[in-house]
């Protein structure tokens, strides 16, 4: 599924930015049987943001997906975001996540304009976490370039879940984090940026050394949120959406 996967060990400064999943095998989100047009408003609308350098696609979220369909019996719309995920630089990284950012706040216009009252989960890896939490409360600012507003809240009052794993803008001591990080990630989210309001919606994992969220230097955590926290990820969600 990914490209090119950095070794697990220390790298230097610019190629530390790239922010990949693990690979995964299975079929990617949208490849199953959706919900017929008439179903769509009472089915869940479920955003997949994949990580850096991982191909098109919802890439190692794929497992979480699947885990949550065979957990509900709710019909559910996945959708994986088309964005770059590319993280050779800091002005390429910033402007990919500008990119990411903005598609995801399209995706949520889009679905609210379609379904006013259908709910919203949100999946996000590594970059892709990065982008989910930046179209809810804001992006940007510092090396990360011009600020961009998050969707209004008419949008983002129908999300209903929302999972980030290895979050390059963590912030440690919010209500929603969990795990054992203790430091901020590389991209801190500003004041006005944070998502405290969504405590109750999201749950934000990272654990202590991982290179991203928590500006460590062991890479081999960074890849193991799924097997380590994808059984709670999934009930988390499943108990937002319903049986």
């Amino acid at each position: 599924m990914i490209r090119s996967k950095k070794p697990l060990r220390a790298v230097p400064a610019m190629a530390a930015l790239v922010l990949a999943a693990t690979p995964v095998a299975g079929a990617a989100p949208g490849t199953e049987a959706q919900p017929r047009s008439g179903e769509l408003c009472s089915s869940v609308y479920m955003l997949v943001a994949r990580g850096s350098n991982e191909d098109p696609g919802p890439g190692a979220m794929v497992r979480l997906v699947n885990r949550i369909k065979e957990a509900t019996e709710r019909p559910i719309e996945d959708v994986a975001v088309d964005y770059p995920a590319t993280a050779e630089s800091i002005p390429d990284y910033a402007d990919s996540t500008a990119q990411g950012a903005a598609e995801v706040r399209r995706l949520l216009t889009e679905a609210v304009a379609a379904c006013p009252d259908r709910e919203i989960v949100m999946l996000g890896y590594s970059q892709g976490a990065h982008i989910t939490g930046d179209a809810l409360a804001g992006g940007g600012g510092g090396r990360l370039g011009p600020e961009t507003a998050p969707v209004p809240s008419e949008v983002s009052d129908n999300v209903v879940a929302v999972v980030h794993m290895g979050d390059p803008r963590f912030m440690v001591g919010e209500p929603f984090d969990v795990g054992t990080a203790h430091r901020d990630g590389r991209f801190p989210r500003g004041e006005n940026q944070r998502l405290t309001a969504f405590a109750a919606t999201i749950r934000s994992y990272c654990d202590a050394g991982d290179v991203f969220c928590d500006s460590g230097k062991i890479w081999p955590v960074h890849y193991v949120y799924l097997p380590k926290y994808g059984d709670e990820a999934a009930r988390f969600v499943v108990d937002a959406i319903g049986g």
